[in-house]
């Protein structure tokens, strides 16, 4: 870094930094500098860090991703819960079937044809479990993107909380699918098209990130 002082030893003028690039070339940087040295942290600093009192902005902003992540793993539960679970499930040609029929009815026999609808069922499962192994690597990245989130303060606490509940929800039947899909799909449209959090981030280590 070089600078000009005056009979007085100030330091006055401009200050030039030298910025070395991996090809060996340098660049010159000048900024404005008073008698008390450069204004590193003032408008047009260095790139996001801004004016002092603004939100620190840095690193890779994980809020989108995990609520995507959120999304897919719910929907991959969904999609696990459409092909068969304890109540039904679908066969080769489309169409659902109670698990009903594979327990003896009032007569105590069991429907005519029952080894063919255990085999569908069976074939379901397998299907349908597929889908549930999926659903476990994503939903355990978005618990992953979570904890990353706040490690990196870009979430509070309290939301960090939050949104590991319902991507554990997620993992408890259609209905716990169901629930964990409508907040995960709720927050990321809404932060998405407002730019704002829905779970205040007040504490002094979150910086604010959104998007």
């Amino acid at each position: 870094m070089n600078y000009n002082v005056d009979s007085n030893g100030k330091r006055v003028g401009s200050v030039y930094s030298y910025i070395e690039f991996s090809d060996g070339s340098t660049k010159r940087v000048s900024s404005a500098a008073s008698a008390r040295g450069p204004a590193l942290f003032g408008a047009g600093g260095f790139g996001n860090m801004g004016s002092f009192g603004e939100p620190l902005r840095s690193g890779f902003d994980w809020g989108f991703a995990g609520n995507v992540l959120g999304v897919g793993g719910v929907t991959y539960s969904g999609l696990e819960n459409t092909f068969a679970n304890k109540y039904w499930w679908k066969d080769s040609k489309g169409n659902y079937n109670s698990t009903k029929i594979l327990e003896k009815g009032a007569n105590g026999k069991f429907v005519r044809g029952v080894q063919g609808y255990r085999n569908g069922y069976k074939s379901a499962l397998n299907t349908a479990g597929k889908f549930k192994v999926a659903g476990n690597i994503v939903g355990g990245l978005s618990l992953g993107v979570t904890y990353l989130q706040y490690d990196q303060g870009q979430i509070s606490g309290l939301e960090a909380t939050v949104d590991a509940s319902f991507g554990v929800i997620g993992f408890f039947g259609p209905i716990g699918a169901g629930v964990s899909a409508t907040y995960f799909v709720g927050k990321l449209g809404y932060e998405y098209f407002s730019g704002k959090k829905v779970l205040p981030c007040s504490s002094n280590k979150c910086n604010g990130f959104v998007r």
